[in-house]
């Protein structure tokens, strides 16, 4: 895929776009997102996501050649 940095933005836009929103208020919930099986959990969710949208920008690159 094309490395130029306005593709780099597009994939970095679509995968935030499509991870789940996780604001963190208090410690209980800090603790909780700090739990190991969680972060491997997101950890692996962001790779999707990275992975999907770099196949998404390769298809249809946002600039002219």
């Amino acid at each position: 895929m094309c490395t130029c940095e306005k593709c780099a933005c597009d994939v970095l836009a679509l995968t935030l776009n499509s991870l789940p929103v996780y604001y963190v208020t208090s410690d209980a919930g800090r603790q909780y997102i700090q739990l190991n099986s969680y972060k491997k959990q997101f950890e692996t969710d962001v790779e999707v996501a990275l992975m999907k949208a770099c196949v998404t920008v390769k298809a249809s690159p946002n600039h002219q050649q």
